[in-house]
């Protein structure tokens, strides 16, 4: 999002709605023009010249493809002032239980040196 804009901002949240969870991110780069949301989550879409920025056009293609295996979503919309709002829906269930306990939760890998 807003990659090699300048001085753009990235703006994330994380809330839960109901019995999903809804990932927002929006930047403040130039924006897409509506008439390419339907084609931006295809891969090797980008707004550069991918050969020349060493690029494959993957990213969003790869958002909506783990999220659709999830039962969620994502959609695009711009954003007041410039920019772009993309918004990712998932089930509730992945956030895992509330009262879990932390004994038996999964830990994260480590690799290395861990100091």
């Amino acid at each position: 999002a807003a990659a090699g804009s300048g001085d753009a901002r990235i703006e994330v949240g994380l809330l839960a709605e109901g019995r999903t969870v809804v990932l927002r991110v929006r930047d403040s780069g130039p924006g897409i023009a509506p008439e390419q949301y339907a084609s931006i989550f295809t891969e090797g879409w980008s707004t550069k010249d991918l050969p020349a920025h060493g690029k494959r056009g993957l990213g969003l293609a790869l958002v909506r493809r783990l999220a659709e295996r999830q039962g969620g979503s994502v959609t695009v919309a711009g954003a007041d002032g410039g920019g772009a709002v993309f918004t990712v829906v998932l089930p509730e269930a992945l956030a895992g239980p509330e009262t879990a306990d932390p004994a038996t939760a999964p830990h994260p890998a480590t690799t290395g040196d861990s100091r």
